[in-house]
């Protein structure tokens, strides 16, 4: 079913691209809140220290008071860095938007350490990038099987029906809605043709 030069799957697309974004600027969490907060300091913890800091052991925060809050970790003897008990899979997911963080810093003047505005501004945007990659894919996959008016259903009851736009808006940086853009990619890969 086509609604103008468009089918309604893909206004679907845009209507879930277009709230999020505007909650996420009504919003502006990444300017009130911690980002980088609870199990996400450890997720994250890997970029600063490979690309900023040259330190993948992360000596640089033992008995540095500005990273008490955030670098986590066990530190297992003296003159050791903390070892991290969360593996470094969301830096990957996280790298690119790092990388606008530190490029915006830089250009802007922010403080160039990983921790201030233009990395949660752009870590926090990274969760509808892959809110929307993953409902591109899963878009794909519903269409293989379902009719359009019901892929759309689908598509927005998982938008907004279900805990997945909090944690794209109010807990970003948390795993789930990049499991949900991984899950989506692979079954993409698995069951289109």
């Amino acid at each position: 079913m086509k609604l103008g030069n468009y089918s309604i799957t893909t206004k679907t697309l845009w209507l879930i691209a277009i709230v999020s974004l505007a909650v996420f600027f009504v919003s502006g969490r990444w300017h009130r809140t911690k980002v980088i907060d609870a199990d996400v300091i450890s997720y994250y913890s890997y970029l600063p220290a490979a690309i900023i800091e040259g330190d993948l052991k992360m000596t640089y925060s033992v008995g540095n008071d500005f990273y008490a809050d955030k670098v986590w970790g066990v530190i297992w003897k003296e003159n050791s860095g903390p070892v991290q008990k969360y593996t470094m899979g969301l830096s990957w997911l996280y790298f690119p938007f790092f990388l606008l963080g530190h490029l915006s810093a830089l250009i802007f003047g922010f403080p160039a350490h990983g921790y201030s505005g233009p990395y949660n501004f752009w870590l926090q945007m990274s969760a509808i990038f892959y809110l929307m990659l993953g409902f591109y894919w899963l878009r794909k996959v519903l269409l293989q099987y379902f009719s359009e008016a019901i892929s759309a259903t689908v598509m927005l009851l998982l938008a907004f029906g279900t805990n997945l736009f909090y944690y794209t808006q109010g807990q970003a940086t948390m795993p789930h809605v990049y499991l949900f853009a991984l899950v989506s990619g692979l079954l993409s890969v698995s069951y289109t043709h």
